[in-house]
C-alpha cells in the first residue's frame, strides 16, 4: 500500500503541494471545517481534471458537502477550460457511486476494488 501511495504521489504531484494545477481546500460550513477537497490536472492529460480526495468527517455526512464541493469541482472545470472531470472510486463505497451518478457521472473502467468514473463538462473543440 505504500508503495502505491508512493506512485501516485509522484504521478500526480511532482513537484509536491506547489504543484501547477492542484488546489488543496477546505470544506467549511456555517464556519466549521467539515471536510477537505483535492483536486487537480492529471500530468498525462491536462485537459482533464482529476478529483483525487474527497474527506467529509462522518459526523456531517449526508448533509450534501460532498455534492456541494463536487458541484463547485465542476464549476471550476468548466470556467478553467477543462475537458472531463474525474475520481477513482472504491467500489464499495456506494454512496460516492451514487452521488457521481446522480451528477452525471459514468463509469469508465472497473475492477475488483475500484471504479474510475468521468463526466464530460467542455468537450474538446479539433
Amino acid at each position: 500500500v505504500e508503495k502505491i501511495r508512493e506512485e501516485l504521489s509522484q504521478r500526480l504531484l511532482p513537484n509536491g503541494t506547489l504543484t501547477n494545477g492542484h488546489r488543496f481546500e477546505a470544506i467549511i460550513s456555517n464556519g466549521d471545517g467539515v471536510g477537505r477537497v483535492w483536486f487537480g490536472p492529471l500530468q498525462d492529460d491536462e485537459s482533464d481534471l482529476y478529483i483525487c480526495d474527497i474527506s467529509i468527517a462522518a459526523e456531517r455526512r449526508r448533509e450534501g458537502h460532498a455534492r456541494a464541493a463536487v458541484e463547485r469541482i465542476l464549476d471550476h472545470a468548466r470556467s478553467s477550460h477543462f475537458a472531463r472531470v474525474g475520481p477513482t472510486v472504491t467500489r464499495a463505497d456506494t454512496d460516492a457511486v451514487d452521488l457521481y451518478e446522480s451528477l452525471g457521472f459514468v463509469t469508465t473502467r472497473r475492477d475488483d476494488t475500484d471504479r474510475e468514473m468521468w463526466v464530460v463538462v467542455s468537450p474538446l473543440v479539433t
